[in-house]
């Protein structure tokens, strides 16, 4: 579960995004609606501990990941890629390289495996990055954009591996992608973060 109050991100005296609420419980789904600028990033990246707002209190009560919309892989094989952020993430090296083939196969991308990971097409890079991301065993995933470089199939296969054992918030500016997902949705509006009454 994730529990957001009273945030406020502060520049030059000014509050420019401010959060009275915002929850996702255990299994849910939370979009984020907003322009380009108006924080959605900064606030998943507040959630997963990377900044700190200025004021308020952010809870989460389970551990965390989260798929950045531009991610950055290091410049080795698909799979050295997965291997090295499951050793990173506590998994011993037989767990890391049977977790790493288990994404690559559910991905539908094994054939990526050898492949130099930077020379990808974004699709396939944003494929392999949720692969890393979910190396760790969390509850709480966050999703930055999660769309941007996917076709509907593979947006589909992503949202099919986050069943209900995950807590998920995503921002999106995919209306469609958000109608068909999300069970509730934020938006930020002139800095505010509401929440939208009805989809």
């Amino acid at each position: 579960m994730i529990e957001l109050s009273n945030l406020a991100f502060v520049k030059h005296g000014k509050a420019w995004l401010q959060v009275p609420a915002l929850n996702c419980r255990q299994g849910e789904r939370v979009a984020l609606l907003g322009p380009s600028g108006s924080g959605k990033t900064s606030l998943l990246r507040a959630m997963l501990g990377l900044i700190k707002p200025d004021n308020g209190r952010i809870h989460l009560q389970q551990s965390a990941t989260m798929l950045f919309q531009k991610p950055a892989l290091l410049r080795c094989s698909v799979f050295n890629n997965l291997r090295i952020a499951a050793l990173l993430a506590g998994l011993t090296l037989k767990e890391g390289n049977a977790q790493s083939l288990h994404w690559l196969n559910r991905l539908e991308i094994e054939a990526l495996a050898p492949l130099q990971a930077y020379r990808l097409s974004g699709g396939q890079q944003q494929r392999v990055a949720f692969a890393r991301a979910m190396l760790k065993p969390v509850s709480i995933v966050l999703l930055d954009e999660p769309g941007a470089n996917l076709d509907l199939r593979a947006q589909l296969q992503l949202e099919a591996c986050l069943d209900r054992r995950y807590s998920v918030v995503f921002s999106s500016h995919d209306a469609r992608q958000v109608e068909r997902w999300a069970d509730r949705v934020y938006e930020i509006d002139q800095g505010m973060l509401r929440e939208r009454s009805n989809r």
